[in-house]
């Protein structure tokens, strides 16, 4: 029975050209889900409207004519301007303009007519049609003839000949023959490369004329103009009414100069790939029949070519170009892809986006109009001036009506056996019992999962969950592929299917995980955080729009996140598709192998800033921590390290207090105006000479740091903080180092931004020329003409100190030091006098505060709280562990440790083992891990 209904679906029908066509009545398309679109589209017209006026006047256009399509209706449209500056007569919607280049893809629409009436195959050679091609002489022996398909796609091989195919529009079919006769030159072999050639379609107009029995106009014009309703359309200029017809002008010497209209003349051979003139009015029309080619579906045919063919025309044929800092009109950075389909340039940017689109150029005029047929908009413009640009407007346009109408791109339907599968599916977990038997696997599905295997995946899914809430409506992916969530009280079980080309359709792929309920809470308040996510992200971004600090674009793939529950919200989309839009941003939750931290990380492909939530409420603070982590995710690019090492000399007593010296220096300069700073600055570039004497062999690590925290820092500063507020945030930066408990690993995020912002307030310029091998002190002297050159250092120095406080951060130092040596003796006993657990680092992850970490010497460094993943497992800490080199953790133990046992816990620390590990004595008091 289960057969019979399946197969009672199929239905037989007529395709165009004649042949049988079996297809599936209950084919679901994609549709639209988001309400109320074209309401909200209607709302921002009055901006659209602002948009291109302002361009209109910005760029001199004499008139200009635009439109705005919606669903396959002209919903918008507004003209300014004159189609003759003389006798002053108003640009409109009817008005009819050169649209030149395109035309392109009507020559193309044509070609796929006559290929779906059986008259041509596009894999034709072009000279069966066009014999003078036979004379042509290829560059090279291998290259193959040209074909159709080549010429639709400018892959012919043929030179770009913008703008010298401008000027031979009125050229006749014999001097074209004459033309190819005389053996016109390649770039490149056919099919080869990617090439804009008017030729190309000068030569499709050519094989449209001998295939159809008529000129290319009159068949364009019977064939796919009249029957879309496009009456007053033409190719020459001295068939339209004057009183409608747009002059052409260039903008010279600030004045418009009229360029000579082109003819296209009833013999013409070039029209083909440029000399269409119409109206807004009726190219809607035209525009709504390839935005009607999408969804694919079972519903009549009613346009002049078959929607299928509508769509191999704008199928991405030959790729192009790839952008990979491709900049939006609002400043965002998307990395875009190109590529030309027939007669039609496609774009896919990062965030998955598909835009058509072609531009128009001839002396006099400029015109383009772009689509997004996955959601259903387009927009058009024509303009009377020579190679008017309307690329960045458009898009501009687009992305403002999907970004502040909410756009959704249309939902996949559910096909019936999905749909069956899914709950047939979900009815088997987390047991699987009976599965082998149930019929709805695919005869490789057990033998690539095992039993065994897909039941502890599945329990190990649903541990903790809680109570089964019910099946949401799965997401499909196509006709045979798609998830669906099971919600339970605690957790959401996310599963993902694939099914056999079969009839009916098997299960033949599966994956099961447990994703945090929606419900679920976190200390952060994350999972309600969207909207308030998104205007962070638009402050960064503006923030960081102006910034002339950096060659690379500073703003770029972030996200904030939440330590509790690994809930994410970014701004960009994933490119696993793990992350759902909501609010114009992006959630959803990080897998367990990502560590969470303020911190930049490859990921999916890209490089992420990471930011932890909550963002601090100051905007000052959290713009300053935002384009800090949009630093690191850069530097790379710069040309600067990763580097990390400890400023182990920082610890010692003398190594703080010219530390501390001298950021006091700095703040006294950054509070005096640039003239006056010198002295200041002299003294804190001898406080640190002093440094660098007392500790010559750490000294560079402190150089490394601030051109990777310090910078970053530094940035963050610059950039987040307001420029009233500048002087007193660095001073607080000064004064606050004091109270750090240890400046081994902060201290470039205090020097960084007062060395920076001194060196900015001198010379805005002065990043430029930064390099691995800087050095901002260097850089400091040199801004300012300090010269940091003394006698006797030592006495100078010390002469110095009573200036800033110097007596009064000795004597706290000393007292500290104190503290420091009891702690050192402390925890020397701890790690070195007792039972120790040594875990060799694998693939280490580690999160730990850098403000209170202490140097235990040649030993290593105490961290007194962090938290480890690694293959071996999980390790919490809580009151101290000592790492050296970031080759070993060194754990104290209270006692011997269990081992059978997957969970230890010693004094301060919880590990967590992996499977497969264990630990095991290595001699007296010491214990190890192995798997």
């Amino acid at each position: 029975m289960r057969c019979f209904l399946l197969l009672s679906c199929i239905a037989l029908s007529l395709c165009a050209a004649g042949q049988q066509l079996n297809f599936r009545q209950d084919y679901q398309p994609a549709a639209f889900t988001d309400t109320g679109r074209l309401e909200k589209i209607k709302k921002l017209l009055p901006a659209i409207d602002s948009i291109y006026r302002e361009h209109a006047l910005s760029n001199h256009y004499p008139g200009m004519v635009y439109g705005v399509v919606v669903d396959g209706q002209l919903i918008a449209k507004g003209g300014f301007g004159y189609l003759d500056t003389e006798k002053k007569n108003p640009v409109t919607s009817s008005s009819l303009f050169r649209i030149a280049s395109m035309t392109k893809s009507f020559t193309s629409m044509a070609i796929l007519r006559l290929r779906d009436e059986g008259r041509l195959s596009l894999d034709d050679p072009a000279e069966k049609y066009i014999p003078e091609m036979k004379s042509l002489v290829y560059p090279t022996a291998d290259g193959g003839l040209i074909t159709i398909r080549h010429l639709l796609t400018h892959g012919a091989g043929f030179p770009e000949d913008n703008p010298w195919g401008d000027r031979q529009l009125a050229d006749s079919d014999k001097e074209l023959a004459d033309f190819l006769k005389n053996k016109p030159g390649f770039s490149n072999p056919p099919g080869l490369e990617y090439e804009y050639s008017n030729l190309g379609f000068a030569l499709l107009g050519r094989i449209i004329t001998k295939v159809s029995g008529k000129p290319y106009q009159s068949y364009i014009r019977e064939k796919i103009w009249k029957p879309l309703g496009m009456d007053k359309s033409e190719w020459e200029y001295d068939r339209v009414a004057p009183a409608q017809l747009a002059h052409g002008y260039r903008w010279l010497d600030g004045k418009w100069k009229e360029e000579a209209l082109l003819h296209d003349t009833p013999d013409g051979s070039w029209g083909a790939m440029g000399s269409m003139i119409t109206s807004i009015d009726e190219f809607a029309k035209y525009m709504a029949l390839h935005l009607g080619a999408w969804p694919a579906s079972n519903a009549p045919e009613t346009g002049p070519v078959k929607r299928s063919s509508v769509r191999e025309i704008q199928y991405p044929w030959r790729f192009n170009g790839l952008n990979a800092d491709y900049s939006y009109p609002d400043g965002r950075r998307c990395a875009t892809a190109t590529a030309y389909g027939y007669g039609l340039g496609w774009t896919k940017d990062c965030e998955g986006r598909i835009y058509l689109a072609h531009s128009g150029g001839l002396p006099g005029f400029g015109s383009q109009w772009r689509i997004m047929p996955e959601y259903g908009i387009g927009v058009v413009a024509f303009a009377n001036l020579t190679y008017a640009g309307f690329g960045a407007v458009h898009m501009r346009v687009l992305d403002s009506l999907v970004k502040a109408a909410g756009l959704k791109p249309r939902q996949q339907g559910v096909s019936m056996i999905l749909r069956q599968r899914s709950n047939e599916l979900a009815a088997l977990l987390p047991d699987w019992e009976n599965a082998e038997t149930s019929g709805i696997f695919a005869e490789n599905f057990f033998p690539d999962n095992p039993l065994n295997l897909l039941r502890e995946r599945s329990r190990a899914a649903f541990k903790n969950a809680g109570k089964v809430i019910g099946l949401t409506e799965i997401i499909p992916l196509n006709q045979l592929r798609g998830t669906f969530r099971i919600h339970c009280e605690n957790a959401d079980v996310l599963v993902f299917f694939t099914l056999s080309p079969e009839n009916p359709g098997l299960i033949q792929a599966f994956e099961i995980r447990k994703e945090e309920a929606p419900a679920a809470k976190s200390r952060s308040g994350i999972e309600n955080g969207s909207a308030l996510a998104a205007t962070y992200f638009r402050e960064a971004e503006a923030a960081a729009a102006s910034q002339q600090l950096w060659k690379a674009s500073l703003y770029g793939p972030m996200m904030f996140i939440d330590l509790d529950t690994r809930r994410a919200i970014a701004n960009t989309p994933d490119s696993a598709g793990l992350f759902k839009a909501e609010n114009g941003v992006y959630t959803g939750v990080l897998p367990k192998e990502v560590m969470l931290a303020n911190t930049a990380i490859d990921w999916q492909g890209k490089k992420w800033s990471l930011v932890l939530w909550p963002a601090p409420a100051n905007k000052n603070d959290r713009l300053n921590l935002m384009l800090h982590e949009s630093f690191h995710r850069i530097q790379g690019q710069l040309g600067f390290a990763m580097n990390d090492p400890a400023l182990n000399h920082l610890a010692s007593m003398e190594g703080r207090i010219y530390f501390l010296l001298e950021m006091q220096a700095l703040k006294a300069a950054v509070n005096k105006p640039p003239g006056e700073r010198n002295e200041d600055l002299r003294s804190a570039l001898i406080f640190r000479r002093q440094r660098s004497q007392l500790f010559p062999l750490t000294i560079d690590n402190e150089r490394l740091m601030e051109l990777h925290e310090g910078l970053a820092e530094f940035t963050g500063t610059w950039l987040g903080v307001s420029s009233d507020s500048l002087a007193t945030h660095l001073g607080r930066l000064a004064d606050n180092a004091e109270a750090l408990p240890s400046l081994i690993r902060t201290a470039s995020s205090i020097s960084g931004p007062l060395y920076g912002c001194l060196l900015s307030q001198r010379d805005p310029s002065w990043t430029s020329g930064l390099n691995q091998g800087s050095n901002l002190q260097l850089l400091l002297e040199k801004a300012y003409g300090t010269n940091a050159a003394t006698k006797d250092l030592h006495f100078d120095s010390k002469a110095r100190e009573r200036r800033y406080d110097g007596v009064r951060i000795r004597t706290n130092e000393k007292t500290r030091e104190e503290k420091r040596l009891a702690q050192e003796k402390q925890y020397r006993r701890m790690f070195f006098d007792g039972p120790v657990l040594l875990i060799d680092l694998v693939k280490m992850n580690i999160n730990f505060n850098p403000s209170n970490m202490f140097d235990l010497g040649d030993a290593g460094t105490v961290y007194p709280t962090a938290f480890v993943r690694d293959a071996w497992g999980e390790l919490t800490v809580t009151d101290g562990m000592l790492m050296k080199d970031w080759k070993q953790v060194r754990l104290a133990l209270t006692a011997g440790i269990d081992e059978g046992s997957s969970r230890i816990e010693g004094k301060g620390w919880t590990l967590v083992l992996n499977p497969g590990w264990k630990p095991v004595r290595a001699g007296n008091n010491m214990y190890t891990l192995v798997k």
